[in-house]
């Protein structure tokens, strides 16, 4: 079956004049310090969003062992990448694609898929992520919650990051503890800071000023606001054969933020496109970016808290 969007993005291509080199895509990665801050609905409504703007869409699920982007884009994946990510599995047999344009690579479950990750798995990622990037317009990885080592490892192959928080003091805290290990580990990997689930755009812009602030004072350098975007209650209540919140609700609140997010996202992710060249793929491919980020409960205790004065 053939989706409408597919179609959509045939045409564009049809149009492309002949001899036009495509970039590589750049693959973003979504993280957060502190669990449920709707990191997983940010990503999947982002690529939906990016699927109406006629972008190829790849969600690429980095949450090793409690993966859920594909209950929010509504498929049951055949296939999980950390069960295949063994070097003899094709990249492009882990796809799943979904109803609504945008393809996914699901993550795993339970302990034992994420033990996998330990053994080879992210080296299978990093090559499979360098074909991907040949492939489609833009590369999302939803990064599993907290400070860890695969979740560094995991960072170190995104070109960009986003780090998504709420205006709350625990998720700032913890937010601004991933922007000061992302800065030191991975310091020419632009970030920017996303805040969700805001009662007004004012309290979005407060929170990324406090962690903004905290991070000049004791990092040398800021963080760019990418921005925020409205609480959605109706978020919480969707069924499992529900379609994702941007196209069930378009006219929300939430979903306007969500589509200005993503034009900004766009202008950010098309500053570290390159074209595709022999030597730009060989090095995507051969050069692994890994990097151990302490966990926040070694982090230095100097540093006060961005909600604090």
């Amino acid at each position: 079956m053939v989706r409408p969007t597919d179609r959509l993005i045939q045409t564009r291509e049809q149009r492309r004049p002949q001899g036009e080199s495509t970039p590589l895509a750049p693959t973003v990665a979504l993280c957060s310090g502190k669990g449920g801050t709707g990191k997983t609905f940010l990503t999947t409504n982002l690529a939906t969003t990016a699927v109406l703007e006629e972008r190829r869409v790849l969600v690429v699920d980095c949450d090793f062992g409690l993966a859920d982007a594909h209950l929010m884009l509504g498929v049951t994946p055949k296939v999980t990448w950390p069960s295949v990510a063994d070097g003899r599995t094709s990249p492009n047999d882990v796809i799943t694609e979904t109803p609504h344009g945008v393809d996914l690579v699901a993550g795993g479950y339970g302990i034992d898929e994420a033990n996998r990750i330990q053994h080879g798995g992210l080296d299978w990622l990093r090559s499979a992520i360098a074909v991907w990037r040949t492939q489609y317009d833009l590369v999302f990885l939803d990064v599993g919650a907290g400070l860890t080592s695969t979740t560094a490892a995991t960072l170190a192959i995104a070109d960009a990051i986003v780090v998504v928080t709420l205006p709350e003091l625990a998720a700032m805290t913890d937010a601004y503890a991933v922007v000061k290990c992302t800065s030191r580990r991975m310091p020419q990997t632009p970030t920017r800071l996303a805040v969700n689930r805001v009662p007004d755009l004012e309290s979005g812009y407060t929170t990324w000023r406090k962690i903004d602030s905290v991070a000049r004072r004791f990092l040398g350098h800021g963080i760019e606001h990418l921005g925020s975007v409205a609480e959605a209650r109706e978020a919480g209540r969707r069924r499992i054969d529900e379609l994702p919140f941007t196209l069930r609700q378009p006219e929300t609140a939430t979903a306007l933020d969500i589509a200005v997010l993503f034009d900004e996202l766009q202008s950010f992710a098309e500053s570290i496109r390159r074209p595709i060249t022999a030597a730009a793929r060989t090095a995507t491919e051969s050069q692994p970016r890994s990097g151990a980020m302490p966990s926040g409960a070694n982090a230095e205790k100097t540093d006060p808290a961005p909600g604090g004065s």
